[in-house]
């Protein structure tokens, strides 16, 4: 498999990135349109939906594109494994990553306020991270983020942990195609 074909697909899953960042934009203005009226439910529904837009979109762009390495590896002798998704995962993951780490650095005091630019970075995860540290209502009514500082030890854990999705998602999605497993026959007739 040749290294540009490899940047290629690398590139792709970071193109799946902002995709999904547009694609969770939509939901989330209607998250917050809800959110105070429906409090926690607001959160499980549209969690739900933002985390889902994020693995079909990323399930979808390494299902394709598996069945195309594997191809590759068949007919012109390319060197790549099944496991090629976990990188396109991890590479996609490390822009969500640095925003985590400066989210830290923020709590810690060494920067200024950086929850609400992690917030908008990571759109997919923001109904999420408001079961932990919700916004609340200023004096003119609008909706006010938590400051880093104020940030909870389980909201820390939860930006953290989140993100794994994206490896995960890629990592089975290519490795699905790259084997060829039909994987409605699979849940039909079994």
């Amino acid at each position: 498999m040749e290294n540009n074909f490899k940047l290629k697909l690398i590139l792709g899953g970071l193109g799946r990135l902002v995709l999904a960042d547009l694609a969770c934009l939509v939901i989330n203005m209607f998250f917050t349109l809800t959110y105070h009226n429906m409090g926690f439910l607001s959160c499980i529904l549209f969690g739900f939906c933002s985390v889902s837009a994020l693995v079909i979109i990323y399930a979808d762009f390494c299902l394709k594109r598996g069945e195309k390495v594997k191809n590759l590896v068949n007919f012109h002798g390319a060197k790549a494994g099944p496991n090629f998704g976990l990188v396109i995962g991890l590479v996609s993951v490390i822009p969500g990553y640095i925003t985590v780490l400066l989210t830290y650095i923020s709590k810690l005091g060494y920067i200024p306020d950086f929850f609400p630019i992690y917030k908008l970075c990571n759109l997919f995860f923001l109904p999420l991270t408001f079961f932990t540290d919700p916004n609340y209502l200023n004096e003119f009514g609008a909706s006010t983020s938590v400051l880093a500082s104020d940030l909870s030890v389980g909201t820390l854990i939860l930006i953290t942990v989140l993100p794994v999705i994206i490896p995960l998602t890629t990592w089975i999605a290519f490795r699905i195609s790259y084997n060829n497993v039909d994987v409605k026959q699979k849940i039909m007739y079994k």
